[in-house]
């Protein structure tokens, strides 16, 4: 059941950014939008705006029903009592319910990358139906009007993704963007690519630095730039995704590619912030391409706004370090996202003063003391915690949802929140409980 949100303007401009970008949905697409559904050429001139109008259609049904439906997510933060609080919210917690505000700055960097699959999975999808359709339209434009018809069919239909039970839940759209994602990985590793394709991508690339280890930074700058990329690197930067961005400037898009120049990491840049960092496979750049990474991003003074993990960098204090040369009691002053990373090489006897979160981390190599007890908040989801015997636990909350392979005993005696859904409690002889909420 969705929950009492306070906000929800911030959720709607959350999402609406999660499409569009910073300078949100254009003016191109006011009220006569729907009237302009049913012209041809109008289509074909404004494509890009359709099929993300289509998009956001979705997200704003179905997504939003997704990130409101658990109360315990980290980013819906629970309310008190106030003056200044609207009358209807006010109302509420005077019957007992409990009223959220949204924090996008708290939504996990594993929830924002599975959103941002979807998105551009849908994208190819909705890009595809609008093709579709547009064909059909165009050989049926001078078949004769069917009769008590005052206004010719819409075209389109924006509500197109909205009412498809295709993908009805999050997990559902989640599942089939990664199939798309993992099929377009295949693609990449057989090098299904022809040589037109790569000879046209050349035209559209334009060098901007040398690197370590004999790598070098291009801008891409055309669309065929971004399909070469795309394809080669198995992820979605091309399609026609990012065309519009790129063309007008609002959005950079640079690789990070061997003296070969064969492409190992991609870079969305808006103004000075790195949005996403991708390796082949929309994962982290392999370790040996970080130093490469770590380099463009310091010569060019940008700042990682989202995508700091797969970048595989740490900025503190003005300075980067690399995920991979971390040495041993290194604290991390804030929160601290390796979810869903391989791990592999990572060396996590460090501490984190904010929020570590290691969901579905693959490879985890943790001490067999492993010392959490600076950490405001620990996330495990489908974590296995294989070989540790100890955990000093974090300040104020532990997320143990799926988890594996936990210690003998779990002191939660100083904490005030515990979440133990779902945890493997077969190993464990002993609980203390925390002097706060449990939720089992």
């Amino acid at each position: 059941m969705p929950v009492n949100l306070l906000n929800d303007k911030d959720l709607n401009n959350y999402i609406i950014n999660l499409v569009w970008g910073d300078e949100g949905i254009p003016k191109v697409l006011d009220g006569q939008s729907q009237k302009n559904l049913t012209n041809i050429e109008y289509i074909e001139q404004n494509k890009d705006e359709v099929i993300r109008s289509i998009i956001t259609q979705y997200m704003k049904h179905r997504i939003r029903r997704h990130l409101v439906s658990d109360e315990n997510s980290s980013f819906l933060l629970p309310i008190s009592m106030s003056e200044d609080l609207p009358d209807w919210a006010k109302s509420e917690l005077k019957k007992g319910n409990k009223v959220f505000k949204f924090d996008s700055a708290k939504v996990p960097g594993e929830l924002h990358r599975d959103l941002t699959t979807i998105r551009d999975f849908l994208y190819s999808e909705v890009a595809s139906y609008v093709d579709k359709s547009l064909i059909r339209a165009k050989e049926t434009q001078n078949s004769p009007k069917k009769k008590g018809s005052k206004e010719p069919p819409k075209i389109v239909s924006l509500d197109y993704l909205k009412t498809n039970s295709k993908y009805e839940t999050f997990e559902d759209a989640l599942k089939s963007a990664q199939e798309w994602h993992e099929n377009m990985e295949k693609l990449a590793r057989n090098k299904v690519i022809d040589e037109k394709m790569y000879q046209e991508s050349l035209s559209g690339t334009k060098f901007i630095m040398d690197l370590p280890n004999g790598m070098k930074a291009y801008q891409l700058i055309t669309s065929q730039a971004l399909d070469f990329e795309g394809k080669y690197m198995g992820h979605c930067i091309g399609q026609g995704s990012y065309d519009k961005f790129v063309s007008d400037g609002s959005i950079k898009i640079y690789s990070i590619r061997d003296s070969n120049g064969e492409p190992h990491a991609t870079l969305e840049v808006r103004g000075q912030d790195v949005y996403q960092c991708k390796g082949k496979g929309n994962r982290t750049p392999v370790q040996r391409y970080i130093p490469a990474v770590q380099g463009f991003v310091e010569a060019q003074e940008l700042e990682i706004k989202h995508d700091l993990k797969n970048v595989g960098l740490i900025k503190q204090d003005g300075k980067y370090y690399s995920i991979y040369d971390l040495p041993d009691g290194f604290v991390v002053e804030g929160d601290l996202d390796l979810s869903g990373m391989d791990l592999k090489g990572v060396n996590l006897n460090i501490k984190v003063t904010g929020t570590l979160n290691l969901s579905r981390a693959k490879n985890i190599k943790l001490p067999k003391i492993a010392d959490f007890s600076k950490s405001q908040e620990v996330v495990f989801r489908e974590t296995d915690l294989s070989g540790v015997k100890e955990i000093k636990w974090p300040k104020e909350k532990i997320y143990l949802s799926l988890t594996k392979n936990l210690p003998s005993v779990l002191d939660f005696s100083g904490m005030t929140e515990v979440y133990l859904r779902y945890a493997d409690l077969s190993r464990v002889k002993e609980i203390k409980w925390p002097k706060g909420t449990i939720d089992l």
